[in-house]
């Protein structure tokens, strides 16, 4: 069975108005639970708990926190976060 990432941890849009926040959108005080970073790896794009920096084009901020209970990596797909 395929977990929804997008409904499992309840993604946010951000204040641009899509689902893709840029560092600078964040909010100053987050629970890093709720951080999802999206990066690059050979072309494809992917949901990695947690900041990361090298390879990474943004963040999806969720109002779930990762608990440890799934997978820490999801395919991230562009037209899932669409508005």
């Amino acid at each position: 069975m395929m977990i929804d990432f997008f409904d499992l941890y309840d993604a946010l849009e951000s204040p641009s108005g899509i689902m893709l926040w840029d560092e600078s959108e964040l909010p100053e005080h987050i629970d890093e639970g709720c951080v999802w970073s999206v990066v690059d790896c050979d072309g494809k794009l992917y949901l990695s708990a947690g900041f990361r920096i090298v390879d990474c084009i943004g963040y999806v901020l969720c109002a779930n926190p990762y608990n440890g209970n799934t997978e820490s990596v999801f395919p991230y797909h562009e037209e899932e976060v669409k508005p």
